[in-house]
């Protein structure tokens, strides 16, 4: 019988050295809608903060001006004050009237004063 033939020894893959190393740097621009929709995000983070301030904000002052309700109920039935001391109103009386306003000069007469009037350059420079 034919005796089997040695197996050839498996081939071990041989090294191969880099012959050059390239490095590669990768930049990403997000796209104008990407952009929109990340303002968007930070637009409603923003909108939901603002929401839970001023409800905080409500609260607090609900409870601020029950307490001093309360404290003013409870000081009318004593004879004074806590502090011994009287309240001043917040907003004077008649911070809403309007004053009248003066009366502005027309365009000939601010053109008149700034070009030939008493108090014009014309006059300081050229005295009549």
């Amino acid at each position: 019988p034919p005796s089997p033939s040695p197996s050839p020894p498996p081939a071990v893959p041989a090294i191969e050295t880099p012959v050059c190393t390239v490095t590669l740097k990768v930049e990403f621009e997000p796209s104008k809608k990407d952009q929109k929709d990340e303002l968007y995000d930070m637009l409603n983070k923003a909108s939901k903060k603002k929401a839970t301030a001023i409800d905080k904000l409500r609260k607090s002052a609900a409870a601020v001006s029950r307490l001093s309700k309360d404290e003013t109920t409870s000081t009318s039935r004593g004879s004074s004050t806590p502090s011994g001391t009287s309240r001043s109103p917040a907003v004077k009386a008649g911070f809403l009237n309007k004053k009248e306003k003066k009366a502005e000069p027309g365009a000939l007469r601010r053109l008149y004063e700034r070009t030939i009037g008493p108090n014009s350059l014309l006059r300081m420079v050229f005295p009549v």
